[in-house]
């Protein structure tokens, strides 16, 4: 080939094999500038080696995503019963308030009665929280008694009677403690007188009257 014209060459790039890996090239342009390339040719083992490298490559690619991916979606199920735990004591808690409040036994006790039978008389919470029965009647005739209840030993006791026997008449429990009670009506006529009772003794006595005698009146206490 040495002795050929470089213009019968058949072709521009020609390559000679060697019996090495190295393989050299010969370049030839239109102006029959001859360029000589050198390289080293890749084995087998190396395009395997290659080949192994890319697969690993797309295997790390393809696995570490949906690693990631499970992982996210395990600690997304942890908060979810996380907080589903968290509801239920509310829960509980509202159901331990009402079952103690229905355990409440709400109804009527029996306890002392009377020391004598009346209606159409009236009741009033003194300040020492003992009650105040007054009046009424016990069939026809009109009643001046009055009788104490005490809540701490579930009796009744005799007090002091009024001075004027009524039914149809109001009491109301005064700021100073005292008991006042205003007209009603006795066995005949209405009423327009006016007594106090004072806890203390036990005791009515007469204050002045009203200007008109009055029965199923009313009587407020004013501040």
């Amino acid at each position: 080939m040495a002795d050929r014209p470089t213009d019968e060459l058949e072709s521009k790039n020609t390559t000679l094999s060697t019996p090495t890996s190295r393989y050299e090239q010969f370049d030839v342009n239109d102006s029959n500038e001859v360029k000589v390339k050198s390289g080293k040719k890749v084995g087998p083992l190396a395009i395997t080696l290659l080949a192994l490298l890319v697969i690993a490559v797309v295997v790390i690619a393809v696995t570490v995503p949906t690693v990631l991916l499970t992982r996210s979606t395990t600690q997304s199920s942890n908060i979810s019963i996380s907080v589903n735990s968290s509801t239920i004591l509310p829960t509980i808690g509202v159901t331990s308030t009402v079952t103690t409040t229905k355990s409440q036994t709400i109804g009527w006790l029996n306890i002392g009665n009377m020391n004598i039978a009346r209606y159409r008389h009236t009741a009033s919470v003194l300040t020492n929280e003992k009650v105040l029965v007054t009046g009424g009647q016990n069939d026809n005739p009109a009643l001046n008694s009055a009788e104490l209840y005490d809540p701490s030993t579930g009796t009744w006791t005799m007090t002091g009677s009024m001075n004027n026997a009524r039914r149809w008449h109001t009491a109301s429990v005064l700021t100073n403690g005292k008991l006042l009670v205003t007209g009603g009506y006795d066995s005949s006529s209405r009423l327009d007188s006016a007594e106090l009772y004072d806890l203390s003794t036990g005791t009515w006595i007469m204050t002045a009257n009203m200007n008109n005698a009055r029965e199923g009146h009313t009587a407020s206490v004013l501040t």
